[in-house]
């Protein structure tokens, strides 16, 4: 009986080893994306003449970024808590944001959606996009508005301090 013991370990530390492997080494999702504007493909037609604007902020930025939404929970990804960091200036912006989760199906879309509502301002001529996990995304990281939105009336104090997640 220990022989079968050890073949079922044996198992399950395999299953263990390709999941991690798959979750940590996962294709398509780079951690920095770097575009400018030639390279954009950008639905804006007011194209800037390559003078930066100076009057180019992060909270322009995150203006943009609340049109961009997550398809699974139809929340945008500023409220989602999913925006960590904007930063703005001479032309050029920084973002970074994380996923709900290292795997999220819809990563490509939210990266796409991120460039496109950055560069739909006319100003902006180059842009990073980082990717982290750390700190991860949780329940914590949603906005009031949003919480209400997707939990309902379950969204009281308890959920936003974590000790209610679903």
């Amino acid at each position: 009986m220990s022989a079968k013991k050890y073949k079922w370990g044996f198992f399950l530390g395999l299953v263990l080893l390709v999941f991690f492997v798959s979750v940590y080494s996962r294709p398509g999702l780079k951690k920095v994306y770097h575009w400018s504007r030639t390279e954009s493909t950008a639905p804006s037609q007011n194209q800037s003449n390559g003078a930066p604007s100076p009057s180019l902020s992060p909270q322009d930025i995150y203006l943009l970024l609340r049109n961009v939404v997550d398809q699974e929970l139809d929340v945008n990804v500023v409220d989602l808590g999913l925006i960590y960091e904007v930063k703005a200036g001479a032309g050029e912006v920084s973002v970074t944001m994380t996923m709900t989760t290292p795997y999220c199906p819809f990563s490509s879309d939210l990266v796409d959606g991120v460039r496109l509502a950055i560069f739909s301002n006319p100003d902006v001529q180059k842009a990073t996009l980082r990717i982290t996990f750390d700190p991860p995304w949780n329940l914590r990281n949603i906005s009031p508005e949003a919480r209400a939105k997707i939990f309902g009336p379950r969204s009281g104090p308890e959920y936003a301090q974590g000790r209610g997640d679903p």
